[in-house]
């Protein structure tokens, strides 16, 4: 007994050192987080065009998990000619990652993944629908455009993905009226103005847009598809120089009158706007008035009309202006 006592202590003190270092060193070497490679490697630009995030402008924001968000992007041609665009997601700051499903969306090839650009000098305003996944904080978006020639430009965008309860606010938004060359439509979530020319390829975007009466020169605003429906707007642009020229359909926004300030309007005060989904698509307008929207997808949002501004000879709301600003659910 004995021997067989000096034979497996030295053995058994052993296995606990071993089993204490082990977990100790578990304790110092936690998991990568999101599971990034230590020895991957973000690729480098090799094309010529500029991506300039329109919004959100910012390349690092917060987000809320499971919440789907919108991101509009310009793309500028540079030396060669700007192809395609794709929009990769990765939860590692030094991976591209995956590509990004858009199918549905304007302008998306069959492949699901692609979008179409144009060979034009002009910026071309290319806006994408993101849901964002739970569980991956913080999350890289990289926007990637292929150029000619096999060479690629690249800009990325950090989301911080946090709780619930964000709003967004665009202050100041300009619309022509319809006798105005102005851009009459706007994004409520993105901020970015369209005129008509670009309506057909981003209508899914178009949350409110101004119109005025002929008669009466009343001043309304009304979603895209009112446009036509309710004030009999043509449906097709033949001035502009662009594949497709149905501006008509989109999504439907409905509006109702607000009372309260709109400085203090908060996520609450938005959750509870008297606004439905069998709520008119138009509204009409005077300066100093606060409207309830609520778009397609059930977020509800509120605009203050600023100002309208007459313009043209002679001065009519028609010719002129509406300036608005605008929170909304992000």
């Amino acid at each position: 007994m004995k021997n067989l006592a000096k034979f497996y202590l030295p053995v058994l003190m052993l296995g606990m050192a071993l089993f204490i270092f082990s977990c100790g060193e578990d304790e110092e070497t936690p998991a990568p987080t999101n599971n990034c490679s230590p020895t991957a490697t973000y690729p480098a630009n090799t094309g010529t065009a500029t991506i300039n995030f329109v919004y959100p402008a910012d390349t690092n924001v917060t987000v809320e998990a499971g919440k789907t968000i919108t991101i509009t992007a310009n793309i500028i041609k540079g030396t060669n000619r700007p192809q395609k665009l794709r929009l990769f997601a990765s939860g590692c700051i030094n991976e591209k990652g995956s590509a990004v499903t858009l199918t549905g969306q304007p302008k998306v090839q069959s492949d699901g993944v692609t979008i179409d650009l144009i060979n034009t000098d002009d910026p071309q305003p290319r806006t994408v629908i993101y849901t964002v996944p739970s569980g991956v904080n913080p999350l890289y978006l990289t926007f990637e455009v292929d150029e000619s020639g096999g060479n690629f430009t690249r800009r990325r965008m950090k989301l911080n993905v946090s709780g619930s309860g964000i709003i967004d606010t665009q202050t100041a938004k300009v619309l022509g009226g319809n006798g105005n060359a102005l851009p009459s439509r706007l994004s409520a979530s993105t901020g970015v103005l369209y005129t008509v020319c670009e309506a057909a390829s981003n209508k899914d975007f178009i949350d409110l847009t101004y119109w005025v009466t002929s008669a009466g020169d009343t001043a309304f605003i009304c979603s895209n598809p009112a446009r036509s429906e309710r004030f009999g707007a043509l449906t097709t642009s033949t001035t502009c120089d662009a594949e497709d020229q149905n501006v008509g359909g989109g999504k439907r926004t409905r509006f109702a009158a607000f009372s309260g300030s709109f400085g203090s309007i908060d996520n609450s005060s938005l959750t509870n706007a008297s606004v439905t989904a069998t709520s008119p698509e138009w509204i009409g307008v005077a300066a100093g008035n606060l409207v309830a929207f609520r778009l397609e997808d059930g977020r509800k949002g509120v605009f203050e009309v600023s100002s309208i501004t007459p313009g043209g000879t002679p001065a009519t709301r028609r010719g002129g202006t509406i300036t608005l600003n605008v929170k909304v659910q992000r």
